[in-house]
């Protein structure tokens, strides 16, 4: 459902609807429902390249980031983070472990660099965040 956009859904399942019609069988409709998006700010120029074992810091600093650090929009990451935690940057492609964590940021090790851009998403596959039920 992120990928289109509600003119363009609702034109889908009418379509779909339609067909069902003429068959005389229910036809069920799957759809992919976005969840939060958490994601790093922007870098001054736009990317840079992490390199392994570089040190690199995410804080609350709405400055654009460089090789050395970035922004991370998100304090309840922050709050919620802890030594030992990876993080998973691009979809995986880059991963971090938090060294030292306080409420406004992050000192992170790069264990597997490569390149990163503005706005590449954050997964945390050991931090327990706070979501609203």
């Amino acid at each position: 459902m992120s990928h289109t956009s509600h003119d363009k859904m609702r034109e889908m399942v009418t379509t779909i609807r339609n067909v069902e019609g003429s068959y005389g069988r229910p036809i069920g409709i799957l759809v992919d429902l976005q969840g939060p998006k958490l994601r790093v700010g922007s870098f001054d120029g736009g990317s840079v390249q992490l390199n392994n074992g570089a040190s690199f810091v995410l804080d609350s600093d709405k400055t654009p980031g460089d090789a050395t650090r970035v922004q991370l929009p998100h304090p309840e990451i922050l709050a919620a983070l802890k030594p030992g935690h990876a993080l998973l940057l691009d979809d995986g492609k880059v991963r971090l472990i938090a060294e030292e964590t306080s409420p406004d940021r992050a000192v992170t090790r790069v264990v597997i660099g490569g390149k990163m851009s503005d706005r590449k998403g954050v997964s945390l596959p050991d931090t327990d965040l706070p979501v609203p039920r």
